[in-house]
């Protein structure tokens, strides 16, 4: 993010997310070099972890730039946008003991389908009604079918378990938008953002002595909302 202000300050729409930032603060190149410190940083961490994340934290790194350096109207920036959501969570499987399994593709697959429907409820206008307002939703039940098809006997209980949660989570963020002629579109938005934790859980279907780490992310990103809500853009 800090890496796309520094290289097209006029669209990168920084300054909206966080009051008071400006290049006033740090100048141009320094806040380049230091994105580019992260990003090495990172990458390093990714490829000490063996030779499968080292090639897929080269991929991400590349993906992430052309993200960042090509215009958004782009088509290949927008293929490199969502190719970037597929593989952090596949890079993420890959420095596992079980490293990269069909699971684990699904579970990226799932992710992905689901953060592309939060990015479509981001850019849709309250005024849209109909089947328009409906289509993202499409999008973010997918992993909830993932879900109760993918897992195995130990693990289905679990997963329609967490697939109900989810399913009452996105609804309760939603039904406003199909009730109301002028939707809080924005809100859904930011509620669907806190979701992906439960996609998280979903896509592990974890035991209930391992699933309070994940319910405390869930419930501190929603005091985040409440405490800074500009980082949610609400």
């Amino acid at each position: 993010m800090f890496l796309r202000f520094a290289w097209d300050p006029p669209h990168a729409g920084l300054a909206r997310l966080v009051p008071g930032f400006s290049l006033s603060v740090i100048n141009r190149q320094t806040l380049a070099l230091s994105c580019l410190g992260w990003f090495f940083l990172g990458s390093l961490l990714l490829v000490l972890l063996g030779r499968t994340t080292a090639v897929l934290a080269i991929v991400l790194l590349a993906l992430t730039l052309l993200n960042v350096l090509l215009p958004g109207q782009f088509t290949l920036a927008r293929i490199a946008a969502r190719l970037w959501r597929f593989l952090i969570y596949l890079t993420a499987g890959a420095a596992t003991d079980y490293g990269i399994n069909g699971t684990t593709v699904w579970s990226s697959l799932a992710m992905t389908l689901y953060v592309q429907g939060v990015h479509l409820y981001e850019q849709q206008s309250p005024t849209v009604s109909g089947l328009k307002r409906f289509a993202p939703t499409s999008w973010l039940v997918m992993p909830l079918l993932f879900a109760c098809v993918i897992n195995g006997n130990g693990y289905r209980l679990a997963a329609f378990f967490y697939a109900l949660l989810l399913g009452l989570w996105i609804y309760w963020c939603i039904h406003d938008a199909f009730g109301k002629p002028h939707a809080e579109v924005q809100l859904a938005w930011a509620h669907l953002t806190t979701g992906i934790v439960l996609v998280d859980l979903l896509a592990v279907a974890a035991s209930i002595d391992q699933a309070w780490v994940f319910f405390l992310c869930f419930f501190g990103a929603l005091v985040l909302q409440r405490a800074a809500p500009v980082l949610f853009r609400i």
